[in-house]
């Protein structure tokens, strides 16, 4: 008998936001046999994380669930999967009758973001049912949510990663999570390495010596918690010397002066103490940030929205870009909408 016939297709991966390229090895018997980054996609060039790379362990491993199962005592037996729906739909049924159609909770998990039907039908249903709406997001990052619903948003968005001087990282590791707020999800080493070979300078926020701290122009390697105060610390050293983006403000911004006298407090000295830097570490860190560079961000990612003051932490973080000016104005290059969805047209306004 001779080996058994393969042929290779071109995909992507659906396991996260990078949507990474990917060939895939398939059997006679259209099974998954491998896969590996496509080197041919011009936008991953043959990255690929390791689970993406694992995805045939996924598909056949004996942990999979292939059929509904129900509980019955304290076991799960299988059961069709008409009776599973039959059965789902009279419980949210009598649950609807009973408590009116809020008290039913839809919750999905970053998996269904990867799939072209349940990242539409999901959504689509909780809201025709009138149901409520969670998801990874509302779990671990829901400060991310609270903070644009106070501050609001730029419509053309903030400046890319690709064209900053200077980025700050504050709980966050995208070199081992790989997908991070407005920093690139496809092959994030390489990006990183392509951002410091353009002279960007790096600010990691981190108590931990992390993988991307390893590449940071400055590691404030903080106590646990105290994003929030190294944050207003940050904005109080920028307010104080003037290194804010003074015009934007003035025509955009609304409530620098209460920013202004809330953060007065938290001077370097005070900061320093309470988060166990120096406070020359934390004027070099609004120095390079606010006064050395004109293009850039700050993005917070888990560890920040899971510790303390996740609320406040993400304002302030925010509030460095925004009182710095970091957003596009009109006619810079904005960043690729895709094909679907057609062109937006986005305006260099506060919405």
């Amino acid at each position: 008998m001779g080996a058994p016939r393969v042929r290779e297709e071109t995909s992507y991966c659906r396991l996260c936001f990078g949507f990474c390229g990917m060939k895939v090895v398939i059997d006679d018997n259209d099974r998954v046999v491998s896969v590996r980054g496509d080197h041919d996609n011009p936008v991953t060039q043959g990255y690929a994380c390791v689970k993406g790379l694992d995805v045939p362990a996924a598909l056949y491993g004996d942990k999979r669930l292939m059929r509904p199962l129900k509980r019955v005592r304290d076991k799960h037996v299988p059961i069709p999967l008409e009776q599973a729906l039959a059965e789902i739909a009279e419980r949210m049924g009598a649950i609807i009758a009973e408590d009116g159609a809020q008290s039913l909770a839809f919750f999905r998990g970053t998996g269904t973001f990867g799939s072209n039907i349940a990242i539409f039908a999901f959504p689509g249903i909780a809201d025709a049912i009138g149901g409520q709406r969670f998801s990874t997001m509302t779990i671990d990052q829901s400060a991310k949510w609270v903070a644009a619903d106070r501050l609001g948003t730029w419509g053309a968005g903030r400046h890319a990663f690709e064209d900053a001087d200077v980025w700050l990282f504050a709980g966050s590791n995208p070199l081992v999570s790989v997908f991070s707020w407005h920093t690139p999800a496809q092959n994030p080493m390489k990006r990183l390495k392509e951002a410091r070979a353009r002279g960007t300078k790096i600010i990691v926020v981190d108590p931990r010596a992390c993988e991307i701290a390893k590449f940071a122009d400055i590691h404030l390697q903080i106590y646990p918690g105290e994003d929030a105060a190294v944050a207003a610390g940050l904005l109080h050293i920028i307010l104080a010397n003037g290194w804010h983006d003074k015009e934007f403000c003035d025509h955009h911004v609304e409530g620098l002066e209460r920013l202004r006298t809330e953060v007065a407090p938290f001077t370097p000295e005070m900061v320093a103490a309470r988060a166990g830097i120096t406070a020359r570490q934390l004027i070099d860190a609004a120095d390079l940030f606010a006064r050395q560079s004109r293009r850039g961000s700050a993005g917070t990612g888990t560890g920040v929205n899971m510790a303390r003051f996740p609320n406040l932490a993400e304002h302030l973080y925010e509030c460095l870009g925004i009182v710095c000016g970091r957003y596009l104005r009109e006619g810079e290059r904005l960043p690729n909408p895709g094909i679907i969805f057609g062109k937006p047209s986005p305006r260099a306004a506060v919405l």
